[in-house]
């Protein structure tokens, strides 16, 4: 290889991206709905990790009325969330069309969600479902 050369390569166009390839583009609604669903998941993480720490609590001298409130809150809203994920999980499977990074897209939010089903924190959301004041 000649240096002579190296001009032409360094030449090559640098503003061509993976997602202007129609092949690897993906469908503007499902970008969207998908990044809908993987705040719906960092939220749904975050959540799990505020119920864990409310329950830890329970036992202690810092157990209180409004602690067991805020506990019952999470778990309906984990519940809630956990419900619309799995729907919108489903809704992606019925997708008309899917491209390459749609299918590893869908793939990848699929098996996060499986991870926070499998969080054995999220065994802990189960166990208080009836709590009573004092």
């Amino acid at each position: 290889m000649s240096f002579q050369r190296s001009s032409n390569l360094e030449a090559q166009p640098t503003t061509f991206r993976r997602e202007d390839d129609p092949q690897y583009s993906d469908d503007p609604e499902f970008r969207v709905f998908t990044t809908d669903l993987s705040d719906k998941l960092f939220s749904l993480t975050s959540k799990i990790n505020q119920l864990t720490k409310q329950v830890s609590l329970l036992g202690t001298k810092r157990e209180t009325d409004r602690v067991r409130e805020r506990i019952q809150d999470l778990i309906e809203e984990t519940g809630t969330s956990f419900k619309d994920i799995g729907e919108g999980l489903k809704k992606l499977t019925t997708w008309h069309d899917l491209g390459v990074c749609s299918s590893l897209l869908y793939i990848a939010l699929s098996a996060e969600h499986l991870l926070t089903k499998a969080d054995p924190r999220v065994g802990t959301m189960i166990a208080p479902t009836t709590l009573h004041a004092g």
